[in-house]
C-alpha cells in the first residue's frame, strides 16, 4: 500500500522531513511523492499523470486507487486550488485524506472562515465581495485607523495590507481592483477582508503573531513569527506583508504556557477549528492585554520552518518543534486506524 505526498516541489525540505518520518513509522508501506500539477487526473479508479516527453511523445505514470493507503496534500498557491480538485475526486473513490477535502475548501477562504466562525474570536471584521468593490459609491466601514486589507485567498504573507489613513485605504483598494481585473482565474478569492488592527507588544512596523500547530485535535507545538510591513509604494503610508524567509525573528514557544496561552481562551479557538482530526496551523494575534484573537485556521502548517526552530535537547518549545514531521507522521497513521506504538516526550498526541 501506498502514502502518497501530493506537492508542487518534489524537492522541497518540508517533504523531505515529512517523507524521512512516513518512513521510519510505516515500513510495511510505500512512501512516495507525486508532483502534482494540471497533467495529473484521476480516470475511472486511477490516478495518472502525463509525462510530456521529446519529440511529441507522451508517456503515463498510473497509481490504481486500490493501492492508496492515504493522500497527504502539501500544496501553496495558486496550485493548491487544482490539487483540491484531485482530493476531491479521490475523496469521492474512497480513498483517505489526511485533512478532509471539505475543511481544506473551507479553509482557502478567508471569507467563509470569517463568516462562518463566532465573530468573538476574530478581530472585528467586514468582508467585501468583488462586485461591493466595483460599485462607484462604494465607501468601506472603516471608522479607526490603522486597519489590515486581506485578499480571500492571500498566502504566506501575500495579499495582506496595512493601511494608515482613509487615503490610504483608498489607495490600497485601488491597487486591489486592478490586480482583480487580471485575475481571469479567481486566484484571489471571493474579495477582501478589512480587520481592526490589533496592536500588539512589538513595534507597528512588525506583523507579530503565533502559530498553534494541531496535530489530531491537540497543540503539539506553537511558534512567535514576525514578518515586517514594507511600503507598498515610494512615499505612501500603506503597507504590504513582506515574507522574509531570512527573518530570524522566529522562535520555538510552549504551547502550554498558559501565561502566553490563556487557556479559556486558546481552547475556544481549538474547538472551533472543524478539523480535529488531521494537522492544522493556526495563526493567532496577541493583544497588549493578553487577549487572543483568531487569524485563520491553515490547512497545511510549514514543517521545515517549525522543524528548523526546534532542538533535540532543548526546550520543552523546542523539542516539541523539532519533533513535528514525527507528530505529522503519527497522525498519519491514526487516520490510518493503525496502533501507533512510539512515544513522543514533547508531544501531545
Amino acid at each position: 500500500m501506498i502514502i502518497l505526498i501530493l506537492t508542487q516541489a518534489l524537492n522541497n525540505q518540508s517533504i523531505d522531513l515529512l517523507e524521512a518520518a512516513l518512513q521510519k513509522q510505516y515500513f510495511g508501506h510505500e512512501i512516495k511523492k507525486l508532483e502534482i500539477n494540471e497533467n495529473v487526473s484521476v480516470i475511472d479508479d486511477k490516478l495518472v499523470r502525463k509525462i510530456p516527453l521529446p519529440y511529441g511523445k507522451v508517456e503515463y505514470e498510473i497509481i490504481p486507487l486500490e493501492q492508496l493507503a492515504l493522500v497527504i496534500k502539501r500544496t501553496w498557491g495558486p496550485i493548491r486550488t487544482y490539487a483540491l480538485k484531485i482530493c476531491k475526486a479521490l475523496e469521492q473513490q474512497g480513498v483517505p485524506l489526511l485533512n478532509n477535502c471539505d475543511f481544506v475548501e473551507w479553509s482557502h477562504s478567508k471569507i467563509t472562515q470569517s463568516e462562518t466562525l463566532n465573530a468573538n474570536l476574530l478581530p472585528p471584521t467586514r468582508c467585501y465581495r468583488w462586485a461591493d468593490l466595483e460599485e462607484e459609491k462604494f465607501t468601506p466601514d472603516v471608522n479607526a485607523f490603522p486597519c489590515i486589507i486581506k485578499l480571500d485567498r492571500g498566502t504566506r504573507g501575500d495579499g495582506v495590507y496595512r493601511a494608515d489613513s482613509p487615503k490610504s485605504l483608498v489607495t490600497t483598494l485601488d491597487s486591489i481592483k486592478q490586480k482583480h481585473a487580471n485575475d481571469s482565474e479567481c486566484i484571489l478569492g471571493k474579495g477582501i477582508l478589512i480587520q481592526s488592527f490589533i496592536p500588539t507588544n512589538a513595534d507597528i512596523s512588525v506583523s507579530d503573531y503565533y502559530r498553534i500547530n494541531l496535530v489530531n485535535g491537540q497543540p503539539q507545538s506553537a511558534v512567535r513569527f514576525q514578518l515586517f510591513w514594507v511600503p507598498a509604494d515610494d512615499g505612501a503610508d500603506w503597507y504590504k506583508l513582506q515574507d522574509n524567509p531570512d527573518n530570524d525573528d522566529e522562535e520555538a514557544v510552549d504551547v502550554n504556557d498558559t501565561t502566553l496561552f490563556p487557556p479559556d481562551q486558546l481552547n475556544k479557538i481549538i474547538s472551533a477549528c472543524p478539523c480535529q482530526d488531521g494537522v492544522v496551523g493556526i495563526d493567532i494575534v496577541r493583544d497588549r492585554e493578553g487577549n487572543l484573537f483568531l487569524l485563520e485556521y491553515n490547512d497545511g502548517p510549514n514543517i521545515s520552518q517549525i522543524y528548523e526552530l526546534g532542538n533535540a535537547d532543548g526546550s520543552a518549545a523546542e523539542k516539541a518543534c523539532f519533533s513535528f514531521p514525527d507528530a505529522h507522521a503519527i497522525c498519519c497513521g491514526l487516520r490510518l486506524d493503525q496502533e501507533i506504538c512510539v512515544i513522543m516526550n514533547s508531544s501531545k498526541i
